[in-house]
């Protein structure tokens, strides 16, 4: 794997923007508040989840979850970071926390946390990282 060819690389006010995930993401400025949709790139980075079991009480089981990485992924990753140098690399919250620092989760736009789906929008300037 030396090359990646993503479908869609999306710049918008100097950022580059890579979507790892299967769908397609509506994004809003919150400085100029335009809005762009990010589709998906055709490069999926996922995390795998692991439970550890964190005690119990009578029946119950209490487990921590965490997610892992994985080599292909971690490959994939510096592959885009190589090819699109500081390239903002939007996935899941899931594989956010699988690849802290490298993946960014996506944060709703203000006042638009609580609708439906396909009127969901979110910030172009905001992500979340582990």
């Amino acid at each position: 794997m030396k090359n990646l060819n993503p479908k869609n690389v999306i710049k918008f006010q100097g950022n580059t923007y890579i979507n790892t995930t299967p769908h397609n993401i509506n994004l809003k400025s919150t400085l100029t508040e335009e809005e762009f949709t990010l589709p998906a790139s055709g490069i999926l980075i996922n995390g795998k989840p692991e439970e550890v079991t964190a005690g119990g009480m009578g029946s119950i089981k209490f487990v921590k979850t965490t997610f892992v990485s994985n080599p292909e992924d971690i490959a994939k990753i510096n592959i885009l970071k190589q090819q699109y140098p500081n390239c903002i690399i939007i996935g899941s919250i899931i594989a956010a926390q699988a690849y802290p620092g490298k993946v960014c989760g996506i944060v709703p736009y203000p006042g638009l946390e609580r609708v439906p789906v396909a009127e969901k929008k979110m910030q172009a300037e905001k992500f979340t990282i582990f």
